[in-house]
Parts: C-alpha cells; sequence; structure tokens
C-alpha cells in the first residue's frame, strides 16, 4: 500500500514521518507530487490548502480510480470516502497509522465488490451455495466476499457479524474462526497460504470439531480460479460424515504430485501417497506395512532423534495434536533432500495414527543455507569493518549500524535502530544528513562529499560520507546505505606535505643548502645557486654538463660515494656522510651529502650538500681552545643552569677525583656542593648581577673539603638569554693548610710568652708549699693532719708538672730524657684512673712480655697517657671500656700495613689508647690537634689536651694516629722511636737527708717565702744561714761574709741586680765559690748562658730532700778555706 503525503510545511511532513516511524507501510513524503517520479498512490493524505490540489488531480489520474482521500483539519484528520459504509470519521495525528489501517482495508473492500461485480458466474458458485462456506481471496491472501453460511447462527461453525468486518481480512481469519484447535488452525492457515502463494495448485484438509455432546466433521478444499487473471483463489468449508472420511482415507487423502502423506499405525507405514515416490524415490508399495524404525534410517543421523520425539509427542497428545517438523532424509541415489511438514495425531480407520503431510523444500533450504552463510558472512565482515556502515529506510529511520559507527557516537546499537538524525545529532548536521539522503532517495544516484562531525569524546573529525540508494524487488528506492570514515589525519597530512612541500621549495630557493639533482652515474642535471656556489660554478657550467661528481670527488673518497651508492640503491636513501669536493679554482672543500632516490625514478637522485669549511674552521679553534683547558690548573666547570656539567677540565678532575666520563650529564650541585643552600644563593646572585667571585668551601670524591677561590660568570646566548654558568677556580686548600700552620704557631708563640710571663710566679708561689710540707710532716702525730699534708704536697707538685707542661707546650722546655720502660707509667696511670674515673667504665691494660725501651721524659709520658685517657672518658657518659696497650712494632720501608703511617723505617714501641665512645665525625678528625679546638659543651674542656699530646710525640720523634668511627668509638695509636739496647735504669734508692755542718750559706731571692723557708729549713739541718732580698743586697752580704759563706743559692730572676749579674760578680770574687742557681722560668731568665756561671742550676719549684741533697753533693767538693 503506497502512501503519499503532500504537504508545504517541512516540518509538518517531519512531524507526520515521526508518527508513521512505527508502521511498517511504504511511505513517501513531497512538498508536491510529481507523477514522474513515483508510482500511483493507494491512499493521499492532504495538509494545505488550494494550492496543491492540482497534485491530488494528478494522482487520481495516474491512478485510474479514486484514491481514499485523508485530508488535516487542523490536528485531526478526517477520511474522505463515498463508500456509503459510515459516514466520515475524524483521528487525532496519534491514530494516523490505525487510520491508514482502516483505508487499506476499506480498499481491499472496494477491490473485491469491484471483481465480482465484473465475475457474476464466480459470484452465483460461491453466494449461492448453501452447507458449504465458501470464500474468495485475492492474490494477497486478503478475503474478497463470503457467503451467508458464514454467518449462520449454528455452532460450531460460524459466527455472526456484519459484512464489512471480513472485507480485507487476512486468510488466517478463517481458519481461526471455524473453531478447530490451534494447531490445526495453524495447518490450515499454512496450507491456505500455499495456495494463495501459488506453491500448491489446490489444498485438502479434513479436521473435526468438538462441542460438548457431538464431534463435527469439516473438509477444507482451496484452489485457484482460472478464471482471474489476478490469482484468486477459492476456499469452500463442508460438513462431511464419518463414512466420507474413511473412503477418503482408502482412496488417498492428498493427490497433489507436490505434497507427500504418509500414515503411521501399530508401528508401520499404513498409507503413503503417490507423491511419496515423486519427493522420496520410494514407490508406496514398498513403503506400506515398513516398520517405523527403518522408516526412521532413512532421516539424517542429525534429525533422526527430533523426527522420533515428534511422532511421540503427537501420539501421546489427542486428537488433532499437531508438530512442524523439517527434516532431511537420505535418497537411495545418494542424494540429500530438505522436506517440511507437520506431524499430527489422527483417527485412521477409528484408530489413532500419525500423520505426516510434507513439501520437499531442497532448493529453499539450500537457498536460505546459502543467504544465511551469506548474510552472516556480510554481517561478521561490516560489523567489524574499521569504518562506519549504516541503512536507513525511506522515512529517515535507521535499520543498521555497525559496531564502529556505534563506538565513534558512543551509542548502542538498540539507541539507533529506528531513530532519525534529528535525535542523534546537533540540528545543523541533522538537516545537512536529510538533504543529502533526499537527493539519494529522489534521484536515485550515489552521493559523496565530507562532513565534520563531533564524536562522543567531543572531538571534531572530518569524514568522507559516501551513500547510496537500496532498491525492493519492484526496483523502487526503500532505503539507503552509507559508510564514512575518518580522513582528519589523511588532510592533515596532506596539509603537512604541501606545508612541507612549500618549506622545501623556499629552502632551495634561499640557496642556504646546496641541492642538486643527478643521475648515479654522476652527472649533475638541476642545481641550486648554494650547490653552484659551494663548488664555484657557474650556471652555464651547469648547462653546459661540465660538473661531474665523479670528476671533482678525489679518489680517497670516491669509496664512500660507492658505499652510499649502495645503500641508495637498496632503501632508496642513504645516511649523510662527509666528503671533500675540488672546487672549479683546485681548492678542496670539505662537505656533508645526504641523498635520496626520487619517488617515481630508478636512476635519478636528489642531494643536499652542506660546506663544512667553517665548521672545520671552528672545530680547530675549540679544539685549540680546549686544549688550552685541559692543560690549565684552574678548575674550568661549565653547567647548565639547572646544574648538568657540560664541560669538566682536567684540572677539575683532579682536585674533585671524579672523572670526565663519571660527571657527564650530572649535576654538579649533587657531587661537590654539600651546602646547598649555599649554591642556590650564589646561583641567585650570577642570574641576577652576571658574575661573582669569592672563596668557596666543596667537597671532593672522599667528602674531604676542598677550599676554593671561585668566579662564577654567566653564560648567554645570541639572544642574550642565560644558558649556564662559567666556573673558573683556584685550588686554595694547600694555601689554607699554611695560614692554619701560620696562624697556629703565632698562638703557640702567644701561648709560650704567657706561659713564660706566669710560670716563674707560679713556681715561686708553689716552692715554699713543697718545702714547708716536709717540716711539718715531722711536726705532725695525728694521720688525718699528716694526710691532709700530703695532699696538700701532691697538689703542688701537679701544679708544678702543669706548669712544666705549659712551659713545654708554648716554647718548649728542655726534657729530661731518659731511657724508660713505659709498661711502668702505664701501670702506674691505671692505678690512680682506677681510683677517680666512674665505675661504668672497664680500663684495660695490655702489653707485650718484654717491651722495648724509649728515650723520653717521664713526666711527659704520664701527661700524653693521661689526656689520651681523659678524652676516652668523656667520649663514654654513658660508660664503655677503655683500653690501653703497649707493643713492640718494626716498620718497614714498604711500611707493611702501615702505609697511613708516615714515618722512617726502624722500631718503634706502639702506644694505643682506645674506647668504645660516641666517636668523632669525619668532618672534624683535621681539627681535633688545633690548640683550643673542642668538641666537648662549653666548660668541660679547655682545648689543649690533644695539642699537648701531639707536641709531646712531636717533640720525641714520634708519630700520632687516630681512627674513629662514630657511634662505636675512638682509637689513638702513638709510635715512639725504641732503643732495644739501652739499658733500664735501676730504681731510684731514697736514703737519708743530709745534714751541714755549720757551714754558712747565703740565700738571695726576692720572695720573701721562698728565702725564709729556705732559710728555716737549712738551719733546721745544720746549716748557717744569711739571706738577701736582691743581687746588690746579696753581692754586700758576701763582702762582709766572703771569708765564713761556703755556697750561695740565688734566684737568676730579682730585681735591681739579677741573679745572673751576681753570679758573675761573685764568680769574678771567687772562682771556686759553690753557686746554685734557681729558677721558675729557664727562657724568661735568658736560658741556659744565665746560669753559666753557677755550679748547679735548680727549677722551682723544688723540694727540701732535692735541695739538701744538691747542697751536700756540691759542698763535697774542692774546699776553699773560711779565712779564719
Amino acid at each position: 500500500m503506497y502512501v503519499l503525503m503532500l504537504s508545504q510545511d517541512r516540518e509538518r511532513l517531519s512531524q507526520l514521518k515521526g508518527v508513521l516511524e512505527v508502521s511498517g507501510g511504504e511511505y513517501r513524503m513531497a512538498s508536491k507530487y510529481r507523477g514522474d517520479e513515483a508510482p500511483p498512490p493507494d491512499i493521499v493524505v492532504i495538509d494545505g490548502g488550494e494550492d496543491i490540489e492540482a497534485g491530488l488531480a494528478e494522482a487520481r489520474q495516474r491512478r485510474h480510480s479514486e484514491p481514499l482521500v485523508i485530508r488535516a483539519t487542523g490536528s485531526c484528520f478526517r477520511i474522505e470516502s463515498n463508500d456509503g459504509d459510515e459516514g466520515p470519521r475524524d483521528f487525532d495525528s496519534h491514530q494516523l497509522v490505525g487510520l491508514l489501517a482502516e483505508c487499506g482495508r476499506r480498499i481491499a473492500i472496494r477491490r473485491s465488490r469491484r471483481w465480482l461485480e465484473g465475475r457474476p458466474d464466480v459470484a452465483a458458485a460461491c453466494f449461492e451455495t448453501r452447507e458449504v462456506m465458501a470464500a474468495v481471496l485475492d492474490s494477497g491472501g486478503r478475503i474478497v466476499a463470503v457467503n451467508s453460511e458464514w454467518f449462520s447462527s449454528a455452532e460450531p461453525r460460524g459466527f455472526v457479524g456484519a459484512s464489512w468486518e471480513m472485507g480485507g481480512a487476512m486468510v488466517e481469519s478463517l481458519a481461526t474462526k471455524q473453531g478447530p484447535g490451534a494447531d490445526v488452525a495453524r495447518e490450515l492457515a499454512a496450507g491456505l497460504g500455499a495456495v494463495v502463494e501459488g506453491r500448491l495448485r489446490h489444498y485438502r484438509r479434513q479436521f473435526f470439531v468438538e462441542s460438548e455432546d457431538r464431534r463435527q466433521w469439516f473438509e477444507c478444499i482451496a484452489h485457484r480460479l482460472a478464471s482471474s487473471e489476478a490469482g484468486h483463489v477459492g476456499i469452500s468449508f463442508a460438513g462431511i460424515g464419518r463414512s466420507t472420511v474413511e473412503e477418503a482415507a482408502r482412496e488417498g487423502l492428498i493427490e497433489d504430485e507436490a505434497v507427500g502423506q504418509l500414515i503411521l499405525q501399530d508401528g508401520q507405514v499404513a498409507f503413503a501417497n503417490r507423491a511419496v515416490h515423486t519427493l522420496g524415490g520410494c514407490p508406496p508399495s514398498e513403503l506400506r506395512s515398513m516398520p517405523v524404525q527403518a522408516l526412521l534410517q532413512l532421516v539424517h543421523p542429525d534429525d533422526r532423534e527430533l523426527f522420533s520425539e515428534s511422532m511421540k509427542g503427537v501420539m501421546t497428545g489427542r486428537d488433532g495434536t499437531t508438530m512442524r517438523v523439517r527434516i532431511r532424509v537420505e535418497h537411495p541415489d545418494g542424494q540429500q533432500r530438505w522436506y517440511e511438514g507437520q506431524v499430527s495425531r489422527i483417527q485412521f480407520l477409528d484408530r489413532p495414527a500419525v500423520q505426516l503431510i510434507y513439501l520437499d523444500v531442497t532448493g529453499r533450504a539450500r537457498a536460505e543455507e546459502r543467504l544465511l552463510e551469506s548474510e552472516s558472512l556480510y554481517h561478521s565482515l561490516v560489523a567489524h569493518l574499521p569504518i562506519c556502515v549504516f541503512r536507513k529506510d525511506a522515512a529517515g529511520c535507521y535499520t543498521f549500524a555497525n559496531r564502529r559507527f556505534c563506538e565513534l557516537f558512543g551509542v548502542a546499537a538498540t539507541e539507533v535502530i529506528g531513530r532519525t538524525d534529528e535525535k542523534l545529532f546537533p540540528r545543523g548536521l541533522a538537516e545537512k544528513f536529510l538533504g543529502e539522503d533526499l537527493r539519494v532517495l529522489e534521484d536515485g544516484a550515489t552521493f559523496e562529499g565530507e562532513d565534520r562531525i563531533q564524536d562522543a569524546e567531543g572531538h571534531s573529525r572530518l569524514v568522507r560520507m559516501v551513500k547510496s540508494p537500496l532498491w525492493n524487488a519492484e526496483g523502487k528506492v526503500n532505503g539507503l546505505q552509507g559508510v564514512f570514515w575518518d580522513v582528519t589525519e589523511e588532510r592533515r597530512t596532506e596539509e603537512r606535505l604541501r606545508t612541507s612541500e612549500s618549506r622545501y621549495r623556499r629552502l632551495a630557493d634561499t640557496n642556504v643548502v646546496g641541492i642538486f639533482v643527478g643521475d648515479y652515474m654522476g652527472a649533475v642535471a638541476e642545481a641550486n645557486d648554494g650547490f653552484l656556489r659551494i663548488l664555484g660554478f657557474s650556471g652555464d657550467d651547469l648547462a653546459a654538463g661540465r660538473i661531474d661528481l665523479k670528476r671533482i670527488t678525489p679518489e680517497a673518497h670516491q669509496g664512500r660515494d660507492l658505499d652510499a651508492l649502495d645503500e641508495l640503491l637498496t632503501t632508496g636513501a642513504c645516511a649523510p656522510y662527509e666528503k671533500v669536493f675540488i672546487r672549479k679554482d683546485g681548492k678542496s672543500v670539505p662537505v656533508l651529502v645526504g641523498a635520496a632516490l626520487l619517488e617515481g625514478s630508478e636512476h635519478l637522485v636528489i642531494a643536499q650538500v652542506i660546506d663544512l669549511s667553517e665548521l672545520h674552521r671552528s672545530q680547530a679553534t675549540l679544539k685549540v681552545q680546549n686544549r688550552i683547558l685541559e692543560l690549565a690548573t684552574d678548575v674550568v666547570v661549565v653547567r647548565g643552569l639547572d646544574g648538568a656539567i657540560n664541560y669538566w677540565n682536567a684540572a677539575a678532575a683532579a682536585v674533585f677525583g671524579w672523572s670526565k666520563e663519571h660527571v657527564a650529564g650530572r649535576k654538579v650541585q649533587e657531587l661537590i656542593y654539600p651546602d646547598r643552600k649555599r649554591y642556590e644563593e650564589l646561583t641567585k646572585i650570577v642570574l641576577k648581577e652576571g658574575r661573582w667571585e669569592g672563596e668557596l668551601t666543596v667537597q671532593n670524591r672522599t667528602g674531604q673539603d676542598v677550599h676554593l677561590l671561585s668566579r662564577w660568570s654567566l653564560v648567554v646566548d645570541e639572544n642574550d638569554q642565560p644558558t649556564g654558568v662559567l666556573n673558573i677556580s683556584t685550588d686554595i686548600t694547600e694555601k689554607k693548610k699554611l695560614e692554619a700552620q701560620y696562624f697556629r704557631s703565632q698562638r703557640m708563640e702567644m701561648i709560650g710568652h704567657l706561659a713564660g710571663g706566669i710560670a716563674h710566679d707560679l713556681n715561686n708561689i708553689l716552692a715554699p708549699v713543697l718545702m714547708c710540707a716536709p717540716m711539718l710532716r715531722s711536726q705532725l702525730q695525728d694521720p688525718e693532719d699528716v694526710a691532709l699534708l700530703k695532699t696538700m704536697e701532691i697538689s703542688a707538685r701537679r701544679g708544678a708538672e702543669l706548669i712544666k707542661q705549659l712551659l713545654a707546650f708554648g716554647r718548649g722546655q728542655p726534657e729530661e730524657s731518659a731511657p724508660i720502660q713505659l709498661k711502668h707509667v702505664v701501670t702506674d696511670l691505671v692505678a690512680i684512673l682506677q681510683e677517680t674515673f666512674p665505675r661504668n667504665i672497664r680500663l684495660r691494660c695490655e702489653h707485650d712480655p718484654q717491651p722495648w725501651l724509649v728515650s723520653a721524659d717521664v713526666t711527659q709520658m704520664h701527661q700524653l697517657l693521661l689526656n689520651l685517657c681523659v678524652n676516652a672518658r668523656d667520649a663514654m657518659p654513658q660508660g664503655g671500656t677503655l683500653t690501653i696497650s703497649v707493643h713492640n712494632r718494626k716498620i718497614s720501608e714498604e711500611h707493611d700495613d702501615h702505609d697511613d703511617v708516615v714515618m722512617a723505617p726502624g722500631d718503634y714501641l706502639l702506644v694505643r689508647v682506645s674506647d668504645t665512645g660516641e666517636g668523632i665525625p669525619a668532618g672534624k678528625l683535621g681539627q681535633i690537634f688545633e690548640p683550643f679546638y673542642t668538641t666537648k659543651d662549653p666548660g668541660r674542656g679547655t682545648g689543649l689536651g690533644l695539642a699537648t699530646v701531639q707536641t709531646i710525640v712531636q717533640r720525641h720523634g714520634g708519630v700520632i694516629q687516630v681512627e674513629s668511627t662514630p657511634g662505636e668509638g675512638t682509637q689513638f695509636s702513638v709510635y715512639l722511636p725504641a732503643d732495644q739496647h739501652a739499658d733500664e735504669p735501676p730504681p731510684e734508692i731514697k736514703g737519708e737527708i743530709p745534714n751541714g755542718h755549720g757551714e754558712l750559706i747565703l740565700v738571695v731571692d726576692d720572695e720573701a717565702s721562698i728565702r725564709n723557708v729556705l732559710q728555716r729549713t737549712l738551719s733546721r739541718h745544720g746549716y748557717r744561714v744569711v739571706a738577701a732580698a736582691d743581687g746588690m743586697e746579696g753581692l754586700a752580704e758576701f763582702t762582709r761574709n766572703q771569708e765564713l759563706v761556703r755556697a750561695v743559692i740565688t734566684d737568676l730572676m730579682m730585681p735591681v741586680m739579677s741573679g745572673t749579674e751576681l753570679v758573675r760578680a761573685l764568680r769574678a770574687i771567687d772562682t771556686e765559690l759553690v753557686i746554685i742557681a734557681t729558677t721558675g722560668n729557664l727562657e724568661a731568665s735568658g736560658g741556659q748562658q744565665s746560669a753559666s756561671g753557677a755550679s748547679a742550676l735548680v727549677m722551682k719549684p723544688f723540694t727540701t730532700r732535692q735541695m739538701l741533697a744538691l747542697l751536700a753533693e756540691q759542698l763535697r767538693g774542692p774546699q776553699r778555706s773560711s779565712g779564719g
């Protein structure tokens, strides 16, 4: 049924199309009717004024009959009809589809009446028959006419209704209205449909209808009417008796050559019509009485079980139970054929039986298989194509969209099918697509073009669109199909290609690079001015063919050309390579050549040539400059703004310990700048001011400090934009060490001056204490008093030793060196430490069985060990182990395992003091021997302990070494030169203090306390004493008592007349006089020369025993006469 819609309003047309999308008919929409482009319509929908009435008139003329007209009146539609069945009826727009169906039914009735009016014989046969329900169908399966028997009230044969309600109804309604079971009704509908479609010439079927009290049998006969050119079919339903059925069964129920019929009863074939032989190749005589199992063997194994189950299912049901089957049968000739039919339960000769009615559908089945395979292949191919594929019907609704289409727009296929472009795309794009579709549908021609769409992610894409019409079996356009694919990147590539070609042309025209075209034999056909300028040729030389690449290439470089030619012929291009050309003037010019075969040519080559002359000159200059930088003693480093190292000369590698290969690409701040903050501050200064100069401390590869005098300069490009920093630095580490040594010596000298200034006074203060102690001891009886006196004497003696150490540290004091056994000093020291150190510190003492002797000052050795032990104690606040060891050690020229100890080969006594304390950080090990440097908290250290130790070791010709691990402890190793051949000194034997025998002793000292104590001490031990406060007074006293004075004890440092001057004066008077000089500071007194005239020299403070023993020893020498 063809519908034409006429309207001048395209929106109205679109609305009507949307209403009709759910309909399955064919519709055409147009703003005006053009008769040469469409078949005549059955129905015309008019929405407009008189100006489109011409279209209606033309439609009527082409139809040769009156089409049904539906006219829009506002929001409603009205059928304009003269049928007279009813008056006009109004429908709203939502019922337009139903309205069209109503029009279709009226058209069918109209056609039926018109045909019957022209065939009175058919009308008489159908409508004058009684007891038989008769009907006529057209070629479309619609009811044209029925007789009055259909409307009899006698049940169960028919129903009561109006004739127009059956007019136009489909054939299925005839079977449904007769009252048989649903399966029989479907079978009847299929048989009648086969006659209508022309697949059967006639059809015959018996069936029964059961009511509450009886069963009535009917026979249906259908055949095509020979008098109808349009293919009308006549149908009759008549009631028959049982005997008629039995007779029909014996004679064969179906005698159509195209329909096979088998009846199975009692496990065997009871009946087979003649068509069985035609369709299956077996005569009925062979099939009759054939067991059912043998019959099943003729069925294809894959269908056998289904066919058997169908028969069983039918037999277990009621009479009339029907099942449709489709099976394959193996023919005797080996062919395989398809049969389609139905299996039903019937009563055959008053007993249940199974009836099989079937048609040969082999051709159709094979066509369906091929079609299914083709359709499957087609859909599989289309569904997975990388391009978008779609189909639309004539109304613009999508009927298919492949996977790529759905993925591109982010929709499911179910969201696309049945929808139009207006519901899928923006309005502008939808209207553009609609215009393209109308061109395809109206012109029947293919459309090609490009459209701009937007994908699911919002990206704009350019697509190439191709749409073509779809034709139905009648040669009418009933839709379109289309494909499109993304050409965005293709267009971009084309644009880039055009841009590239334009750039290439500009490059060739600028002559910055030499370009030529030639063959691979060396002949140059074309060249730009840049190429001619490089070689010194002219355009005339080129035109005359005088440029031959082989002739202008030195023999030494022709091998490179051959290698490039092989690569060119193999791959179509060759990698750029360097060579030399001979210019026209005979000079050589270095060039870089790259070539490729011209597209579409097998022998023409296009090449680019770059003149490397300036580059080679620059490289030579750079090599010289680089050599100069490598020979420079200063550190030269070039880095980027991010710190990445670009250049690192040999001096930098030597100073920092990192090779060029190791630092390549690494950042300088990660290698040598431990203080990142300082590095960043200096970088900001350079970026702001362009340069910076000053001293800087960095670290080398081993973590040691390196002192530099650095000059940083900002490096900029041709646009004055900063690109990096140039760092030129001088290593001043050794200079800093010399400065430190110089400052240390200055401090030592200052300490010496300080020590010398106070040593004499301090010794004068301590001297009376040491001399008074023995005198007081003899007078004390209380042990506690004696103990207090001993404590006082020990304190004074320690004070004297401290002053002596201070003098030795500051200016150097003559050591009283003698061969000593150091293990005794260690043993005595450990005894003292056990009494004074905390209990949580464990002391260990280790030594060889017979350690070698060393020539040393006992006091200084004691001080050395004590200082090291005190430091070890302070490093173990939580306790630990302190170990003192003494071992013999031979040092060879190879230094054995002591390569880190710098000393002369020989015999050494190794003294080690180790602890398990906190340890010393590696960065501070180089400072611990500096005077006044301490790692202890304020108030806990003076910073002189280790400085004193180092001084003592150096003055004894030894070496000190320190090893420390933070958190594990520290070990000091002292190497002292050993003397294996020296004799150990005998132990000191203390005897009685010698007394005098009345000798007169002159005591001269400006310190009254020392003078008085010495006077009383001498008097108490049998001497007579005369005292003087200075040298002048002493000289006067000696002059008065010259004949009686046996000895003079004088201080060297005194006012008025010094002790040195007094000694000189006394020696001038009496050369044999015993003179004992005393001093608290020999250096301050003028050194050894100051006491050169004295008989003996005693350092303050001295003990009573020391002075009395010396005095007795001196007096036992040659005696001078007392003078009376």
